[in-house]
């Protein structure tokens, strides 16, 4: 008799989407009912930046990957906090993009009496201000106004909202090199914010990320276990947050054929 499964696969991130293809290939061998793949982190979509060339390389990044998924019969995927949302058009089977905010605010709430929120970017800022809602109705928000000179280097400009004597909380999707956060920080700190920590999903940590930002204004760091971090960048100012829970209540959904939309919380 063949035995019929529903199977989840979990990657740590996209990198590592080969590795999640044989596994998926296997689950089809095995007879698998269905094949749903779990990746909290997909490279291959950040730093998808209307720059020269960028763009095009970013793409053709992350269709090598969906192609990879449809070669192993991938029916599903659930990922978590896309950098760029628009890779989700390139996919010819449902995505399940979830969000890491729920997990997030329950620990900054913590932190909401004397709150602002601070997008790093103008394009962050709608996010920034859902984020700031969550908290509290009244929890106000701010922008870094900055000048990107050449990929990975920023320059900030200013901070556009009141951040004197408030504590600001950088709110974003990734820290990667941590230029985006050192000098927003500092901008922060100039402009009179009493203390600045930073919060993102996704801890990639590039070069000598951890060396740069330890050393900066920042006083804390909170991300989440979408990226395993190893031992060399674990640091008392970076916190990780897990978001097991979150998953495993979208895979219990999913396998149910029950309805994920209310976890879409962004």
């Amino acid at each position: 008799q063949v035995l019929r499964l529903r199977v989840g696969l979990v990657t740590g991130c996209v990198q590592r989407v080969f590795f999640g293809e044989v596994n998926a290939a296997t689950a089809r061998v095995l007879a698998a009912e269905g094949c749903e793949v779990v990746v909290p982190a997909q490279g291959c979509c950040g730093a998808l930046e209307l720059h020269a060339g960028r763009e095009d390389a970013a793409l053709a990044r992350a269709r090598r990957v969906i192609a990879a998924f449809d070669r192993a019969g991938v029916d599903r995927v659930l990922t978590i906090d896309l950098h760029a949302e628009q890779i989700q058009a390139f996919f010819d089977i449902p995505v399940d993009h979830l969000y890491a905010t729920p997990v997030l605010v329950e620990y900054h709430r913590q932190f909401a009496d004397n709150l602002v929120v601070v997008a790093p970017d103008t394009g962050r800022a709608n996010r920034a201000r859902g984020f700031a809602q969550r908290l509290g109705k009244d929890t106000p928000i701010a922008i870094i106004d900055k000048r990107r000179t050449a990929p990975n280097q920023v320059e900030a400009l200013r901070v556009v909202g009141e951040v004197e004597g408030l504590d600001a909380l950088i709110f974003d999707d990734m820290v990667d090199t941590g230029g985006t956060l050192i000098r927003a920080a500092e901008a922060l700190v100039k402009a009179g914010a009493r203390n600045v920590r930073a919060t993102a999903t996704h801890g990639i940590f590039s070069g000598d990320a951890v060396h740069h930002l330890v050393q900066s204004p920042i006083t804390e760091i909170i991300i989440t276990d979408t990226i395993l971090q190893p031992p060399a960048k674990s640091h008392p100012k970076i916190k990780v947050l897990t978001i097991s829970a979150l998953l495993a209540e979208a895979i219990f959904r999913i396998h149910r054929e029950e309805s994920v939309s209310s976890l879409f919380i962004d």
